[in-house]
């Protein structure tokens, strides 16, 4: 008697690895989006209080940009500092104050490459969008790219954000 397994056996078993594998790749895709989306809101929250109490203790400059670089005295993590933007694997960030207010935009990355989605949060509408003002803040969340950009955007709606759809 011969052991061994029928061209059959192996058949059955490639096509229920590749059903699984069809099932689970979708839902590993969308679990990596929410844990990139979870860093940038965490870092644009942090970037927020650190605006609010700069602007609390000094008032808004009369003239120019204060950087967020250097007035903030809590470190941004996973990240380093080139220029007046802090980069992450997953997000560039930059953050400022002027005469106007605060304003807070991160750049999402995806292989180091970014532009596929943008969170922006001010304390002033700069770009005259009409976000509601919730807390203090004007919150948007923009892509021109989809699919990534756009459901991170529509993550972000549940934190206040007003997406705003720009593929079309």
């Amino acid at each position: 008697m011969k052991k061994g397994f029928t061209l059959i056996e192996l058949l059955v078993v490639v096509l229920i690895i590749g059903i699984l594998s069809a099932i689970a790749l979708p839902q590993y895709t969308k679990a990596v989006e929410r844990a990139r989306s979870a860093e940038a809101l965490t870092n644009i929250s942090t970037m927020k209080k650190q605006v609010e109490l700069y602007i609390l203790e000094n008032g808004l400059p009369s003239s120019g940009f204060v950087q967020y670089k250097d007035f903030a005295n809590v470190d941004l993590s996973g990240g380093q500092w080139s220029g007046n933007s802090y980069t992450t694997k997953n997000a560039s960030y930059s953050a400022f104050i002027s005469s106007n207010g605060g304003y807070i935009v991160a750049n999402f990355l995806k292989n180091g490459q970014g532009g596929y989605g943008f969170a922006e949060a001010g304390t002033y509408d700069e770009r005259n969008l009409g976000a509601p003002n919730i807390g203090g803040w004007y919150n948007y969340c923009w892509t021109d790219q989809m699919p990534m950009g756009q459901n991170i955007c529509k993550h972000y709606e549940s934190f206040g954000f007003t997406y705003l759809d720009m593929t079309t």
